[in-house]
């Protein structure tokens, strides 16, 4: 078992970068991909590249959580290699019918976010600010084909790098985040769970009614506390 190779992804995030790692045995597999930019498929490729690897030799992606640095780039790496895509069971709607998760959720944000704020001045300039990074994000994730994906038990566990990773449910940052724990080696893939900087409590629905927000903040301190009780050498 070796250690996965971190490899760095332009973002349009202020955090500049998002990391993806891979897995070159028993076969290359990636875990998250970045954002669909031209600018994130080539440093995907100049990375692969460094072990005579390219895009079309990824047979597996595993998604850490649907978020457009995350996830975006999946649909045009599935394009070029044909790898299978596992996201985690909160995911799978989000990798499959991305426009309506995205309708939901601009639904509830409008209610919840824009609904008490003026019609016009401040409220409808931060309506605009909104929408239009929204639009920006949804242009930089394309939908992916049904029979590529495939979902994973968030108690379950994943077979990596020829080892068993833990699956670990960290709502918080957002509702679908799962990070991987390899206990032998005391190694943590992250997400967004574990960062430099203190991760943001994205804005989601809850899954049972998308209309209502989900309590992230409350949420992402009970998942520190699950990050606490893990001996971890390596994030």
């Amino acid at each position: 078992m070796t250690e996965p190779i971190r490899i760095e992804l332009p973002t349009m995030y202020g955090m500049k970068t998002v990391n993806a790692y891979l897995f070159l045995d028993p076969e290359p597999v990636l875990i998250d991909c970045g954002e669909k930019s031209k600018a994130s498929w080539e440093a995907l490729q100049s990375a692969l590249a460094v072990y005579n690897l390219t895009i079309k030799d990824i047979k597996k992606l595993i998604i850490t959580h649907a978020h457009v640095d995350h996830i975006g780039m999946s649909g045009s790496i599935v394009e070029e290699s044909g790898a299978e895509v596992w996201v985690n069971e909160y995911c799978y709607d989000w990798a499959v019918n991305t426009d309506l998760m995205w309708k939901r959720r601009m639904g509830m944000m409008e209610k919840h976010i824009l609904g008490d704020m003026p019609p016009n001045g401040d409220g409808e300039n931060f309506k605009k600010m909104l929408f239009s990074f929204m639009g920006a994000v949804m242009d930089a994730w394309d939908t992916l084909p049904a029979e590529k994906v495939h979902s994973f038990p968030i108690d379950g566990t994943l077979n990596m790098g020829g080892a068993d990773w833990q699956v670990i449910y960290a709502p918080g940052h957002t509702n679908m985040q799962t990070c991987f724990y390899q206990k032998e080696k005391k190694w943590l893939i992250g997400a967004d769970m574990l960062l430099s900087i203190t991760p943001t409590p994205v804005i989601e629905f809850k899954f049972d009614d998308p209309t209502q927000r989900q309590k992230g903040l409350a949420e992402m301190l009970q998942s520190f506390e699950k990050m606490k009780a893990l001996e971890i050498a390596t994030v």
